[in-house]
This record gives C-alpha cells, sequence and structure tokens, in this order.
C-alpha cells in the first residue's frame, strides 16, 4: 500500500506541474500584457521575452518594442554580469524581430552583436542561432533580385 499512496503522490505533482506548465504555455498575449503591468525584475524579463516571441510568430511590429525594453531592463538587471542566457537572448530576440519584419540591415547588425558579445563557452546556442540569421540574410542579399528596389526598401524603411 505504501508503494501506491507514494506513486499517487507523484502522478498528482506531475500532474499539477504540467497543468500549470500547459497554463503558462497558453498565456495569450492579452494576459502577458496584463502581467507585464505589474511584473518586476525577471519576471518583468521573462514577460518581456514571452511576449517578443508571440508578436514574432505574427510578424507584429510590437516584437521590436518588447525586445528593446527587454535588451534595456537585461542590461540593467545584469550589470557586470554578462554570462546571463537571459542577457544574450534578450539582444536575441531584438535581433529575431527586426528579421521578422524584414528588416533585414538592422538585423544583420544585432546578429553580429550577438555574437560579439556572446561567451562562446556559455552561449553556443545564442552563436549559431545568430550566424543561421546571418546566412539567411546573406542568402536573401545574393539571390536573384535580392539587391532590388524591393529589397532594400523593405530593408531600409
Amino acid at each position: 500500500m505504501h508503494y501506491s499512496s507514494s506513486s499517487a503522490r507523484v502522478i498528482l505533482i506531475l500532474s499539477i506541474v504540467m497543468s500549470f506548465s500547459s497554463s503558462l504555455l497558453a498565456q495569450t498575449i492579452a494576459d502577458l500584457e496584463s502581467d507585464l503591468k505589474t511584473a518586476v525584475s525577471f519576471d518583468r524579463l521573462d514577460i518581456l521575452h514571452r511576449l517578443t516571441e508571440k508578436y514574432i510568430e505574427i510578424n507584429d511590429r510590437r516584437s521590436t518594442k518588447y525586445a528593446r525594453q527587454a535588451v534595456t531592463l537585461a542590461n540593467n538587471l545584469f550589470q557586470g554580469e554578462m554570462n546571463d542566457n537571459r542577457w544574450i537572448g534578450s539582444y536575441l530576440l531584438l535581433a529575431e524581430s527586426y528579421y521578422s519584419r524584414e528588416k533585414y540591415f538592422t538585423a544583420q547588425e544585432n546578429f553580429i552583436a550577438v555574437k560579439a558579445l556572446a561567451n562562446p563557452d556559455l552561449h553556443g546556442r545564442f552563436i549559431k542561432s545568430a550566424d543561421l540569421y546571418l546566412q539567411k540574410i546573406d542568402s536573401i542579399a545574393n539571390s536573384e533580385g535580392g539587391l532590388n528596389e524591393g529589397f532594400l526598401s523593405r530593408t531600409f524603411s
């Protein structure tokens, strides 16, 4: 009987954790924006990251607004501790927000900054992601007609 009681507790705990996790994943943009109003410190940074990701998914310019806020907050939170993943992640999300909006020149500058700021021993996945985006930008720029007026207007507007 003792074994089944322990198993029941484990199952209960796992189901609570899973339901909590799925409720966080299912948070709507409106929920996150509401939570952002009262969030501070690291909680605020996490919400800014999630909002940026959600707006990137729907290609909305607000992704850049929230990404910029995340970078500013991360710089304040991690003064002198530039090795935290959330710090470099903020910069990567900003670059991704520009990329999703086809602001390729600005995205490229930001991906290069991610590579320059990242510690290769700690941020390898961020560097790899930045490299992949830089290759995509290079491919777009070099594709047939990539450097035409349309590409330049999307990039610099």
